[in-house]
């Protein structure tokens, strides 16, 4: 697996968040439920992709914690 839990965390977000919203627009069902449905799941995928590439682009801490 990969050695930097950001990307492993962003990967998880992309498969469990991205993931479903995108198979809800493929697979047809954003014609069977209301406008408000639709754009709720639109505002989750954008939402996952930005949490994911966050993420993704985060540099790793090295296991120190940061003095505010």
């Amino acid at each position: 697996m990969l050695k930097n839990r950001n990307k492993q965390f962003a990967l998880l977000v992309l498969l469990f968040i991205v993931g479903p919203g995108i198979h809800f627009f493929v697979s047809g069902d954003n014609h069977l439920v209301p406008a408000l449905r639709s754009y709720l799941v639109g505002g989750q995928i954008a939402l996952g992709t930005a949490i994911a590439v966050f993420y993704w682009l985060k540099k790793e801490n090295g296991g120190k914690q940061q003095a505010w």
